[in-house]
């Protein structure tokens, strides 16, 4: 008996719940959202950086991004589908994407070395230093 996909809508109990680890990681949702998450623990916590080794503040953000993108998939899939679109529906996305984009905002990337200077003192000097030796 070949086994059974279950696929989640924009208003399953399973995203409303909102942690990544009750997706299956073997459905297109799921495999979606955990790479999704380890995209965004490497954007903030750097190259080898794994959603373990991160703060909870930025692993609780990281969490809501990849269920606030899954829900966002299921209306999009549905509206490709040609189901019947509600003001629901509609209200509902606007309200997703709003968040996605305010999550989004609040997920800071990994310092990088050698970034450059990081306190005005330390970019002032180096604008100095630059100027003379150039005379």
């Amino acid at each position: 008996m070949p086994a059974v996909s279950v696929q989640l809508g924009p208003y399953s109990r399973r995203l409303r719940r909102g942690t990544v680890g009750e997706l299956d990681g073997r459905s297109r949702q799921g495999r979606f959202a955990r790479d999704l998450e380890a995209q965004l623990a490497r954007y903030a916590g750097g190259p080898n950086a794994s959603i373990g080794d991160l703060p909870i503040t930025i692993r609780l953000t990281i969490s809501r991004i990849c269920i606030t993108s899954a829900q966002l998939n299921a209306l999009d899939d549905k509206l490709a589908a040609g189901d019947a679109w509600t003001d629901l529906d509609s209200r509902t996305a606007n309200g997703l994407a709003n968040r996605l984009r305010l999550l989004l905002r609040e997920l800071k990337p990994a310092a990088t070395k050698g970034s450059g200077p990081t306190a005005l003192a330390e970019y002032l000097a180096s604008r100095t230093v630059a100027s003379g030796a150039g005379q």
